[in-house]
């Protein structure tokens, strides 16, 4: 089984992942999220996760509509596999003419 990581996002306190399983026998999808938990003493981290989703669309889908603000948020990492489709993405998503504090950092990752 191999697993590869397509989109890391950072927010503060945590982080946001979409990630593909491959084994022999079939590709599943799914999302990550590690947030850090303030109220508990020591800080300890979260992580919660979706379901599998047997194509990237639908994991993709699952994730914008939980976390619909992710463009506005640091992008850590996108694999090349994804890259042209996050890049369109993203210009849909800054399509209003505003420029968020990440934008450079997405181009960044994007180019």
């Amino acid at each position: 089984m191999k697993l590869t990581k397509l989109l890391e996002i950072g927010a503060e306190g945590g982080a946001i992942s979409l990630c593909k399983v491959n084994d022999k026998e079939k590709i599943a999808y799914f999302y990550t999220v590690d947030e850090m938990d303030y109220n508990l003493e020591d800080f300890s981290a979260i992580q919660t996760g979706s379901t599998a989703f047997s194509t990237f669309m639908a994991a993709y889908n699952a994730l914008l509509k939980k976390y619909p603000f992710i463009y506005r948020l640091y992008p850590l990492y996108i694999h090349s596999e994804i890259k042209t489709f996050i890049l369109s993405e993203f210009k849909v998503a800054n399509n209003d003419g505003t420029k968020n504090y990440s934008y450079s950092y997405w181009l960044e990752k994007l180019m």
